[in-house]
C-alpha cells in the first residue's frame, strides 16, 4: 500500500487516499499512517493501537491502547441558539425525515434556546428517543442491566463524579428494591425517611403513596392514616438500611393484620390500606 498522496507535512493530521484507484485508505496522525483494514464484513477499521475485538457486524470499529481515555469526539463551534452536538442513531423505517424515529445523545450549545426541545438548557447534556410518526410502536425508553455482574442495578449521582461508590442519590437494585439517599426528596406525593438517631417516629401523611426508609434506628414507631377514603389502596413501602429490631404501629381507627415487630435490612415491608375493612394489609 506504498501508492497514497495528501502526505503530511510537519506531521500534520491527513487523510491518506490510494494514488491508483482514488480510494480512501486510511489516515496520518503525527506522520504515521493508520490504515483503514476491511474485514470480511468490509466495515471502516482504524487501528491505532492494541488488536480490535471480533465484533458483530460492525461497520466502524476504532481500536486504540492508551493509559488514559481514549475518544471518538463531535464539536459543535456554533454559539446559535439552535446548535447542539449530537450523536444520532435510526432504525430501519426512518426514510425522508430525521424529525422522528431515533436515539440521541448531545450537548447544547452555550446559547442554545430552541422552542422545539425546551427541556434542555445551554450546554446541558441529553438522551433523547423517539418513535418514528405513525410506526404504531411504544416508543419507551429501556433501561436494562444484564445479570452478569454481582449488583446489576442502576444508580444516580448528582453534584460531582468524585463521590465514593455507594454516595448514590438515587438507586434501583437487581431484586426491585427502590431505594433513596439521604436528603432526597422524591415529590409531594412520596416521602422520606433519613437516619436520625437511634429511635425514629414518624407519621405517614395521608396524600403519600410511597414511603421509602433509609435509617440504623435501632426501633421505629409508625403512624398511618385511617378513616379517609382517598387513601383507599395507598401502597407504604419501608425498607430500612439495617434491621431494626423494634418496629410499632398505630393508626387512629384502623389496624393492622400481619404487620412485623421486626424488619431486616434491605428487605422492603409493604402494606396497603383497605377503606372498606378499615385495616392495613401486608402486600
Amino acid at each position: 500500500m506504498a501508492n497514497y498522496n495528501l502526505e503530511p507535512t510537519n506531521n500534520a493530521d491527513c487523510w491518506a487516499i490510494d494514488a491508483i484507484n482514488g480510494k480512501l485508505i486510511g489516515v496520518f496522525n503525527n506522520g504515521q499512517l493508520h490504515q483503514f483494514v476491511p474485514s470480511t464484513n468490509n466495515p471502516l477499521q482504524v487501528t491505532l493501537g492494541g488488536t480490535p475485538a471480533v465484533l458483530t457486524n460492525p461497520s466502524y470499529q476504532v481500536t486504540n491502547s492508551v493509559n488514559n481515555y481514549t475518544q471518538i469526539s463531535i464539536q459543535n463551534k456554533s454559539t446559535g441558539a439552535n446548535a447542539s452536538a449530537d450523536l444520532i442513531a435510526y432504525p430501519d423505517n426512518v426514510a425522508s425525515s430525521d424529525l422522528t424515529g431515533f436515539a440521541d445523545v448531545g450537548i447544547t450549545s452555550s446559547a442554545y434556546n430552541q422552542a422545539a426541545y425546551s427541556v434542555t438548557g445551554a450546554n446541558e447534556a441529553y438522551f433523547f428517543g423517539s418513535a418514528p410518526t405513525a410506526s404504531g410502536t411504544t416508543g419507551d425508553m429501556v433501561f436494562a442491566t444484564d445479570a452478569t455482574g454481582t449488583s446489576n442495578g442502576i444508580r444516580w449521582y448528582v453534584n460531582g463524579f468524585n463521590k465514593a461508590v455507594t454516595a448514590w442519590s438515587l438507586k434501583l437494585t437487581g431484586v426491585g428494591l427502590f431505594m433513596v439517599g439521604n436528603g432526597l426528596a422524591l415529590s409531594n406525593t412520596s416521602k422520606v425517611i433519613v437516619n436520625n438517631g437511634a429511635t425514629t417516629t414518624y407519621t405517614v401523611p395521608a396524600g403519600a403513596s410511597y414511603v421509602f426508609i433509609t435509617t440504623s434506628a435501632a426501633s421505629l414507631a409508625f403512624t398511618l392514616s385511617a378513616g379517609a377514603a382517598l387513601i383507599d389502596g395507598q401502597v407504604i413501602v419501608i425498607t430500612p438500611s439495617a434491621s431494626v429490631a423494634t418496629v410499632t404501629w398505630a393508626s387512629a381507627g384502623a389496624t393492622f393484620v400481619g404487620a412485623p415487630a421486626s424488619i431486616t435490612a434491605n428487605v422492603p415491608v409493604r402494606l396497603i390500606y383497605d377503606h372498606a375493612s378499615l385495616k392495613w394489609y401486608p402486600i
